[in-house]
């Protein structure tokens, strides 16, 4: 085998590594319509999946503040979880992250063209630094039964 048939075998090799990955990913999170990954130290987002039929307006896909305070002011019925922005602003969140590991948070959305009108959010820590504090968070609709 040269040179090139050995570089040609290594790309095909990340090809279906990485199609294998996003298969994983697709069914570990096929109930959740958005799951996204934080840095609340850098007060970040990295959007990993985001269900565009879901939410009529795009989120800001590189600051977690605005997109958690856009979030609350363009789908979320504020009676429904009046702490909102508290709970989810980022310190409160990492306390309650490095105290527990993980939360979930319920609420009510305006209803959607397909009749949803709750949300469910899912937050789990995944590691912490100096500079960073990473968290996944998955969000799920749901019609009101």
């Amino acid at each position: 085998m040269d040179i090139e048939d050995h570089h040609i075998l290594h790309e095909n090799i990340a090809v279906i590594y990485e199609k294998e990955k996003n298969d994983v990913l697709s069914s570990l999170t096929k109930d959740y319509t958005s799951l996204i990954i934080c840095d609340l130290k850098e007060n970040t987002v990295q959007i990993i999946k985001l269900d565009e039929k879901a939410y009529s307006t795009k989120l800001n896909r590189h600051c977690y503040t605005e997109s958690m305070h856009h979030f609350y002011d363009q789908y979320l019925i504020h009676e429904s979880c009046p702490e909102y922005i508290h709970i989810l602003s980022r310190e409160p969140l990492m306390k309650r992250l490095r105290d527990n590991g993980n939360f979930e948070l319920k609420d009510q959305i305006y209803p959607n063209e397909n009749g949803v009108v709750n949300i469910s959010l899912k937050a789990v820590f995944l590691y912490e630094d100096k500079n960073h504090f990473n968290v996944t968070m998955a969000f799920r609709l749901w019609m009101k039964l």
